[in-house]
């Protein structure tokens, strides 16, 4: 019979203002209700005469505590919705709050961001005491914050690789002034995270030769470059919406169980009931097989299934033997990189 799977709503429910332990993080306190931030508490007149130093919204700087929340708070509740798995969440923020994405702040202002809305999506409080020396480096205390625009993000990933192309052609012994002004493109398959140089245009003063090509593809697929670079433009690709469904469908499907069983579903055939390989074990078995020895919290392990689960209902909406590998591309020419979004490539040639 054909394949379903029912998805639950993993939206997390927020509870309005206070501290809970949304995630129900082992590490940290949870409650049946959320508790009173302390910046906003007023203390009683006990406290007061006893003058413990009890922090409350009176204390110095509790009025920066209050600000952010107003501006986070929103966020929050928007990522609770979105995201039920605190990794997920952890890797969404990490994503969000990138140089290239804030390049006019500074590292410091850029993990107070960071620390804030993860602190407000995780625990409804900016912070737990005065102590949380990040906040006062919360760019949005001295304004409005603007993420940069998708053409500045563009323009600042292509500043920011074609100087990373230079120091490694440098390190390999290439001298960049021999491509002239000939164009290229740099295809990276996603799967096998091999990367092919492509000579678009040549040079008709200089010709390059065959031979300068192959080491560039050398030096371009020495270490974990290619595979570095894979990321860099699925990055890229992905904020700009440039991936095509079903690419990207086969391509979820192939990382994460390669990642959880180190088998290639590719080698399997697609039926009614799933992923089956030549000796008839379901991938879904195997999965659950590799889930056993992956390195993850115990408690993230059913997450980790239903998540493979949507991955492979997503895939079954196609015949992922007829889709193209993904393979993401750019542009290079006098140095310089053109990122392209994403094509598709015949490697079988």
């Amino acid at each position: 019979m054909p394949y379903s799977f029912t998805w639950s709503n993993p939206v997390i429910e927020s509870r309005g203002s206070g501290y809970y332990n949304y995630y129900n993080l082992s590490n940290r306190k949870k409650v049946d209700t959320p508790n009173e931030v302390w910046y906003k508490r007023d203390l009683s007149a006990t406290e007061i005469s006893n003058n413990n130093n009890i922090p409350s919204k009176d204390s110095d700087g509790a009025d920066m505590y209050r600000k952010l929340e107003e501006i986070y708070a929103p966020l929050a509740e928007s990522n609770r919705a979105r995201y039920s798995d605190y990794h997920e969440l952890q890797c969404a923020l990490e994503q969000k709050y990138r140089k290239n994405n804030y390049p006019q702040y500074s590292d410091a202002e850029r993990k107070a961001m960071y620390a804030c809305e993860l602190n407000m999506t995780c625990f409804g409080i900016i912070g737990t005491t005065l102590s949380s020396g990040y906040v006062k480096d919360d760019p949005h205390l001295k304004g409005e914050v603007k993420a940069a625009s998708n053409s500045t993000t563009k323009e600042y990933n292509e500043k920011t690789l074609s100087q990373q192309f230079r120091n490694v052609f440098i390190n390999n012994g290439l001298d960049i002034s021999l491509f002239g002004n000939a164009r290229f493109s740099f295809a990276v398959n996603g799967m096998t995270k091999r990367l092919s140089v492509y000579l678009l245009e040549n040079d008709e003063d200089n010709p390059v030769s065959d031979s300068l090509i192959k080491q560039m593809e050398q030096a371009l697929n020495t270490g974990k470059n290619a595979g570095n670079l894979f990321y860099n433009m699925l990055h890229n690709a992905s904020a700009q919406k440039l991936l095509k469904e079903d690419e990207r469908a086969k391509y979820l499907l192939y990382s994460d169980f390669y990642e959880k069983t180190g088998l290639d579903i590719r080698d399997f055939t697609q039926t009614e009931d799933g992923f089956v390989n030549s000796e008839g074990q379901n991938a879904r078995e195997l999965y659950k097989q590799g889930l056993k020895d992956f390195s993850i919290r115990s408690e993230f392990k059913n997450v980790a299934y239903d998540y493979f689960l949507i991955l492979e209902r997503d895939a079954m909406r196609y015949d992922i033997s007829k889709i193209p590998d993904l393979a993401l591309s750019m542009n290079y020419q006098s140095g310089s990189v053109r990122l392209e979004g994403a094509e598709s490539f015949d490697y079988s040639a």
